[in-house]
C-alpha cells in the first residue's frame, strides 16, 4: 500500500502546485474560444476543478474526473472502473 500512497501523495503535489498563470500562458492557444470570452469566472472554475480533483485523491465524492476515480480504484485493486474501456486505436 505504500507505493500506492506515494503515487496519490505525488498527485495531490502536482494539483496543488498548478498554477493559473502557467497553465494559461502553455494551453491557451488550444482552447476554442479566448479565456477572456469564457461566460463564467475561469478563476474560480478552474480552482473548482483541482479541488474536485483533490477530493477523489482523498477518497471524497466529486462528480468530475471519474477516468482519475477509476484509476485510483484500479490501483488500489478495489474494483473495475465505471467508465468505458478505451478502445483500440
Amino acid at each position: 500500500m505504500e507505493k500506492e500512497e506515494k503515487i496519490v501523495g505525488k498527485l495531490k503535489e502536482e494539483i496543488i502546485n498548478l498554477s493559473q498563470i502557467e497553465y494559461i500562458e502553455e494551453y491557451e492557444k488550444y482552447y476554442r474560444i479566448p479565456i477572456n470570452e469564457y461566460t463564467g469566472n475561469f478563476k474560480i472554475s478552474f480552482e473548482q476543478k483541482k479541488i474536485s480533483a483533490l477530493n477523489i485523491l482523498n477518497a471524497s465524492y466529486s462528480k468530475d474526473f471519474q477516468v482519475l476515480e477509476d484509476c485510483l480504484k484500479a490501483l488500489n485493486s478495489q474494483e473495475n472502473g465505471k467508465t468505458p474501456p478505451w478502445e483500440e486505436l
